[in-house]
């Protein structure tokens, strides 16, 4: 929310509700707003209109400022198990393997995962374009890593779904690494690349993509340049030294 669509808010909820007995603002992504517009939605919550209603989501607690925290009323929403989400999906007739990919995308979001389900092949084909970038810059040309950050940072909104896309891959080949189970991959349903991927990539290099993931989102939250963050990431990804051949 921009500090521009605060200002609405506050001027709306300034008036009484026009039918019924409470007004109710819902604003989404909490913990994406900038400091200006977080400090001006505070001053709502300082000294809220009667009859009114501020209900703020966020995915955590951890990107908010803290005096928000103290001056709203901590309410958390268990997720969903992959499992049950699976089962609702295989219900609506999708593939048990495509049902598993689009459980883990959905973090536990039943609503999310039949949305997706729903959305034709949308879903896969973001994790199609993710891996062919993740190829493109693991090649290791800096030239080819700023390209792609440029290209990722002009989809604005879906930088992040993009990086849980990546980290959702990479977590598989770790898995396979380690445990060699298909039972445990995400990606079930591209169990051949993962296999191939797992045995190009050693566990150190892995690791610390992982990492670096991690942080970009984190740098994401802090409201951090997005290109910047992709580029720094990109490069860190192409630099990592390969598995060595046997």
């Amino acid at each position: 929310m921009a500090i521009d669509q605060v200002r609405d808010l506050k001027r709306d909820a300034a008036y009484p509700p026009y039918e019924g007995r409470w007004k109710i603002f819902i604003v989404e992504d909490t913990e994406q707003m900038r400091a200006e517009a977080a400090n001006s939605l505070l001053k709502v919550l300082e000294e809220p209109p009667a009859n009114t209603v501020l209900i703020l989501l966020s995915e955590s607690t951890e990107g908010l400022l803290p005096t928000l925290v103290s001056r709203a009323q901590l309410v958390r929403f268990a997720l969903v198990p992959a499992a049950e989400i699976v089962d609702a999906l295989t219900a609506q007739r999708v593939s048990a393997a495509q049902a598993r990919y689009l459980a883990a995308v959905a973090c536990g979001r039943v609503g999310a995962a039949l949305e997706a389900a729903t959305s034709g092949e949308e879903v896969l084909a973001k994790r199609n374009e993710v891996l062919r970038m993740l190829r493109t810059v693991e090649s290791g040309d800096v030239i080819a890593g700023l390209d792609a950050a440029d290209a990722v940072a002009r989809q604005k909104d879906e930088i992040e779904r993009w990086l849980d896309v990546a980290l959702l891959w990479f977590r598989d080949l770790a898995i396979w690494q380690v445990a060699g189970d298909p039972g445990l991959l995400a990606n079930l349903d591209r169990q051949a690349e993962v296999v191939a991927g797992a045995a190009r990539i050693s566990g150190e290099r892995l690791s610390r993509t992982v990492d670096a993931i991690e942080q970009a989102k984190a740098a994401l939250r802090r409201n951090i340049n997005p290109r910047l963050i992709l580029e720094t990431l990109f490069i860190q990804m192409g630099t990592v030294p390969r598995q060595p051949a046997s």
